[in-house]
């Protein structure tokens, strides 16, 4: 959550509009009309992390939801944001304490979605 009214909403909305693009400190500071090293300042004393650790943390829960998907792993990082694969593994592991992919094996809606596509794949050969 981020107050509506604060300097540093259009940036936060760039973020979770264009999080799967390449953002970096000088375009989301330009979104708030504030040059970089102010940007990052006031959204430390604001939000009590750096701007990049925001976008990396969001990227990571677009990740997490992705997961319970049939979508590869290397599909995922690509459209998460992420530069590559190893770029999610090791988000992903300071955030859950676990690989993508030990994630995907333990989240029981993971097996419940593909579960339920199975069975209704089945239903459909009939």
């Amino acid at each position: 959550e981020f107050p509506a009214d604060s300097k540093l909403t259009p940036a936060m909305q760039r973020i979770m509009l264009s999080y799967s693009e390449p953002l970096t400190l000088d375009d989301l500071a330009a979104e708030c009309g504030l040059c970089q090293s102010w940007f990052v300042k006031r959204f430390r004393q604001e939000f009590g992390y750096s701007p990049i650790d925001f976008l990396n943390d969001f990227r990571v829960r677009v990740a997490a939801q992705l997961l319970r998907s049939n979508m590869s792993i290397t599909e995922i990082a690509e459209f998460s944001g992420f530069g590559s694969q190893s770029d999610l593994y090791r988000h992903f592991k300071k955030k859950f304490k676990c690989s993508p992919s030990e994630f995907r094996k333990k989240d029981p809606e993971y097996g419940y979605v593909h579960k339920k596509a199975a069975v209704a794949k089945n239903l459909s050969d009939i």
